[in-house]
């Protein structure tokens, strides 16, 4: 993953041991110490010094000294030792010796430990107020004579060797990288030193001793390009990495600052994202998955890669992505076809499934999404034996039977059959329509018949639809208050509405009957009549008229 905004640069105690140079090769190890032999960890102090301190604990006069480790007796005759700044061939001198002028001290008497030997430098070898002013992993230089060179011994001090507490933050050095070039841009924009948490950057804005470089460790040691710099300058550092394939190992460099490294990878990096235009669909409905690809790395890839589509473990389908430049996305699609796919589903994508593609994240090549597939609900309908949603006429006795199954052709027992007439004729809530004022009121009406299905999904009853002839004749009272007239079949399973089916009626007139038929529960149909036959008169009876 490409890592995006400000990086924080924190030292991380490691044991390490690097010797650089040609002098005094027996030299071992080097130690940050005070006067008492005790390793110091040294912090910023925010006084008129504006530095790290050359004193710490109790007693202020404890300066440091360098205690350097050899493993040949007398090595210490005739060296001069100093603390510095160092990252690859840059570094800067940050201790002074007793004489003005002077940077370096000789290495006093020789002491033993088991069969290592070691030195110290006097009490005189202090951090320089003007220099010592960054944290960092620091350097002994270990010389023949009273001066710096280039062919001196540089030993780098082990965290637990003493070093100079606090942090860094830069740009994004990874994203800066050009395979065309191999260079890459490093900005040192936040310096913080400890325990404090002082913005040395505020006080040291523009001072040139930061060392920074392109390397192949944390610490500085072997670099393809350093400089030394100040805080909140660009410096265009080469990686010596061109154009590399994509289907080799990627390459792995530390951007260093002052002796504190962070890894960042040259190479490229797959992303993928999977998104559904529905995510609780119906059995049978087509669902589309979009695989959306990114390149976040920050080398072109060139090469093919596969991308996969999975129901679960099942491939659905593959495809393939020919070219993913850094910093660019694609999308790959697949239309999944739902039937007989009812329950919870884990789809997947999954690209580069043969690991063609080096990549600086390995981990981030697979997405899913959770797509639940709804049981959906059907009914036939049969009147009088024939299947069919439309009834002849209104007025007209008619058996009618519903079979419901759901959408894995199982019978559905125990459903709730609800049939609805809106807007028919009622006896208990006749159509009624008035205005008040310029508002249009009215009374709608609803029949509602409702039934269960047996163990088979099946169910059968006797339906009278009623119509309305009134909102044939006087079409405004539907228009403009009521609604039309209507007819439909409502399933409910498990209280909740799962289809709903229309139903028509052919003529909303009532004809004269032309025989007789007889319908389910016919005798208890019979009577109900008779006593809405009755009910009919009687209500008319009560009705005044103008």
């Amino acid at each position: 993953m490409k890592m995006k905004c400000n990086l924080i640069l924190a030292f991380v105690p490691i044991l390490l041991l690097f010797l650089i140079g040609t002098a005094n090769a027996t030299f071992l190890r080097a130690q940050l110490v005070n006067s008492d032999g005790d390793v110091v960890n040294d912090y910023y102090v925010s006084s008129s010094a504006k530095a790290y301190a050359d004193a710490v604990g109790a007693n202020a006069a404890n300066d440091f000294k360098l205690r350097a480790y050899y493993n040949v007796s007398g090595e210490n005759a005739s060296v001069w030792v100093t603390f510095v700044y160092k990252v690859g061939d840059s570094f800067t001198i940050i201790a002074d010796g007793a004489t003005s002028g002077t940077y370096l001290e000789q290495l006093g008497s020789e002491q033993t430990s088991g069969s290592i030997y070691y030195a110290d430098s006097p009490v005189s070898l202090n951090f320089r107020n003007s220099y010592a002013i960054f944290p960092g992993h620091i350097y002994a230089v270990i010389s023949d004579n009273n001066t710096v060179e280039s062919t001196d011994t540089f030993i780098s001090i082990n965290s637990t060797d003493g070093y100079l507490v606090g942090s860094y933050s830069a740009s994004d050095v990874a994203g800066t990288y050009d395979q065309t070039t191999g260079l890459v841009s490093l900005t040192v924009n936040g310096v913080t030193g400890q325990p404090n948490s002082f913005n040395i950057l505020s006080e040291h804005p523009s001072d040139q001793f930061l060392m920074v470089g392109i390397c192949t460790d944390g610490y500085g040691e072997t670099c393809s390009d350093d400089n030394a710099t100040a805080p909140n300058v660009a410096n265009s550092l080469d990686t010596s990495i061109l154009n590399p394939p994509v289907t080799s190992a990627v390459n792995y460099r530390y951007y260093v600052i002052n002796g504190m490294g962070t890894q960042f990878c040259i190479g490229p990096n797959i992303n993928v994202s999977l998104t559904t235009n529905n995510s609780n669909p119906d059995d049978g409905d087509a669902v589309l998955l979009t695989a959306t690809i990114e390149n976040l790395g920050n080398v072109d890839i060139d090469s093919e890669f596969n991308v996969r589509f999975y129901d679960g473990t099942t491939l659905l389908d593959t495809q393939t992505i020919s070219t993913l430049n850094s910093d660019s996305t694609t999308d790959k699609t697949y239309v999944w076809d739902t039937k007989w796919q009812t329950g919870s589903h884990t789809m997947w994508v999954k690209v580069d499934t043969t690991d063609t593609i080096k990549e600086c994240n390995e981990d981030n090549n697979n997405a899913s999404a959770l797509v639940d597939v709804e049981v959906t609900y059907s009914a036939i309908v049969y009147i009088n034996d024939t299947e069919s949603t439309n009834f002849p006429m209104v007025g007209r006795p008619y058996n009618v039977t519903v079979n419901v199954t759901d959408s894995t052709n199982a019978s559905v027992s125990d459903a709730v059959i609800r049939i609805v007439e809106k807007n028919g004729i009622s006896v208990f809530a006749p159509i009624q329509a008035w205005q008040e004022g310029s508002t249009n009121k009215s009374v709608v009406s609803y029949s509602i018949a409702e039934v269960r299905t047996n163990s088979s999904g099946l169910v059968s009853f006797a339906l009278i639809p009623t119509g309305n002839k009134l909102l044939d004749v006087e079409p405004y009272i539907a228009t403009y208050y009521t609604g039309n007239y209507s007819l439909y079949l409502e399933i409910y399973v498990a209280g909740s509405l799962k289809n709903t089916i229309s139903l028509t009626v052919g003529e909303l007139t009532a004809s004269e009957p032309n025989g007789q038929v007889t319908v389910l529960n016919n005798d208890i149909v019979d009577y109900v009549k008779d006593v809405v036959y009755d009910m009919y008169a009687k209500i008319k009876g009560w009705l005044h008229y103008s």
